[in-house]
């Protein structure tokens, strides 16, 4: 490291592509006030970066390995991954002490990942969702999962929401930052697609009549997967599904290309006006799309994920989006043109980084 350069680790939770993605734009912002950055993390989100960004080092951090249950309670199966997700926080504490030692970390910004705070370097966490949602409507329960919340983001120096800072927050009562102790700041909302230019002229006809994006923990995005496949199979046009899982493959079946992944430049290419696009209501996907502006859009939440059920149906209630339950998909469905989701804030971030560039060492 140069004498007096920064010295940041950057690493995002193992949970999707998601929390990469919005990663995207913090390390950018960092680059270009000249940190020295690292990359940390496990599976396909590190893969992601280390792609993106193949001159900067990287550290493999434990995997989180968070499974959603094919049948039954969503609740009750992450209940019994509580143990072992402790765990991998213990684990990845002391690995992450050994790295902030040897590589002379300076600041430390984690997203959701909660192992990753030291006396050695100011540290933040991002997340979204300060208020978790138990989907039990009891309030109690709700008020209780956020003590236990908090005590974890607590653990951290600063706390960044990673939302727009006013009434208008994406993520409804989940980003509220209502009973928070520790200093907080709202990054605005965190786009790949921020730092590239949204104007595009397309086709007059889309390549695509409908696209589906798929991501999130298995075996639920296979199962989506298959739902998709035969939906899409039952029409003449052609569509394309996006199945999230990293790596280059490609294939067609019948009218259905299959891609795992797919680059920026081409995924705005192949998104016409007139695409019909599924997806799950991920928070990442849902800021894309206030970046993207695509509104032609169906939102299929995870079954029993209490997160993406409430965000589906703010993007319905306040939105006017579609959103349809997986288990009845695909049967007919409504697909409504939503509104533009919340215009997106750029100004909070560059407020974050310069606040934390600024804490010392405690």
């Amino acid at each position: 490291m140069q004498s007096g350069r920064a010295n940041v680790l950057v690493a995002p939770l193992d949970w999707g592509l998601g929390h990469a993605t919005r990663c995207i734009p913090v390390i950018e912002k960092l680059l270009q006030k000249g940190c020295n950055v690292v990359l940390g993390g496990s599976g396909i989100g590190l893969d992601l970066l280390r792609e993106r960004y193949p001159t900067l080092d990287s550290e493999q951090l434990p995997s989180y390995n968070i499974t959603y249950p094919r049948k039954g309670s969503m609740a009750l199966h992450i209940a019994r991954q509580i143990p072992e997700i402790f765990r991998v926080i213990r684990e990845e504490k002391r690995m992450f002490d050994e790295i902030v030692s040897r590589r002379d970390i300076t600041h430390v910004i984690s997203d959701n990942r909660y192992g990753l705070h030291s006396e050695k370097a100011p540290s933040v966490i991002m997340t979204h969702q300060v208020h978790v949602s138990s989907g039990t409507k009891l309030s109690f329960i709700d008020h209780l999962l956020f003590l236990i919340h908090r005590n974890k983001l607590e653990q951290f120096d600063s706390i960044w929401i990673v939302d727009n800072p006013n009434d208008d927050r994406l993520a409804g009562d989940l980003s509220s930052s209502k009973g928070l102790r520790k200093p907080f700041q709202y990054t605005g909302l965190l786009s790949r697609f921020a730092i590239m230019p949204m104007h595009k002229e397309h086709e007059k006809h889309p390549v695509y009549t409908k696209m589906a994006i798929l991501s999130g923990p298995e075996p639920q995005r296979s199962l989506l997967e298959e739902k998709m496949k035969s939906f899409f199979m039952q029409s003449t046009e052609r569509c394309l599904i996006v199945r999230g899982v990293g790596g280059k493959a490609k294939e067609k079946i019948a009218n259905v290309d299959l891609f795992d992944s797919i680059n920026d430049q081409t995924l705005l290419a192949m998104l016409h006006p007139e695409t019909t696009l599924y997806t799950r209501p991920g928070y990442s996907t849902l800021m894309d799309l206030a970046f993207i502006t695509h509104t032609n859009t169906v939102f299929v939440p995870t079954p029993g994920q209490t997160e993406q059920e409430y965000l589906g149906l703010l993007m319905r209630n306040r939105f006017g989006y579609s959103c349809i339950h997986q288990d009845s998909f695909p049967k007919e469905h409504e697909v409504c043109h939503g509104k533009e989701l919340s215009p997106p804030s750029i100004q909070p971030l560059e407020d974050c980084v310069n606040m934390l560039l600024h804490l010392a060492v405690k």
